[in-house]
């Protein structure tokens, strides 16, 4: 068994929470938040499942990029986990603000759609930079002995 320090037993619970706060986010209440911008059930379905959607993509490309990388003391994969997380955490507090910026009217999208793309532009991006983070700490090497 491996022993953490105090730091690293705090680090790795504000990970923890932090990964918990999006699950509950993302799963429970971005669908009630959505149904103030739209009532298309196929759309508050897809973009509350946007995780396991680009997870499938950005797992594999993410993680190759990572285990082709280093950066010294940081090491291939926490880079990603921190840049990762601070970004998802940063676009996942303004997503509020950024779904009440003003869209650019397009002539060939209906209005109420058209209002609509920013809110889906930063629920996109904070899942893959998510995405990002979570599936690279999840292929972190945890044994002793294994580099990281």
């Amino acid at each position: 068994m491996i022993q953490l320090t105090q730091t690293q037993r705090i680090a790795y619970l504000g990970g923890a929470f932090s990964v918990g706060v999006f699950g509950a986010f993302n799963n429970y209440t971005m669908s009630l938040w959505l149904t103030q911008f739209t009532s298309s059930y196929v759309l508050i379905s897809l973009l509350g499942n946007t995780k396991s959607v680009e997870g499938s993509i950005v797992s594999p490309l993410a993680g190759g990029w990572s285990d082709r990388s280093w950066a010294g003391w940081l090491g291939r994969r926490r880079p990603f986990i921190l840049v990762g997380g601070l970004l998802s955490a940063l676009l996942i507090a303004l997503t509020p603000s950024i779904a009440r910026l003003p869209a650019p009217a397009l002539g060939f999208i209906p209005g109420d759609v058209v209002k609509l793309i920013p809110l889906i532009l930063a629920i996109v991006l904070f899942t893959l930079t998510f995405n990002i983070a979570d599936d690279i700490s999840q292929g972190t090497p945890r044994r002793p002995g294994r580099g990281r």
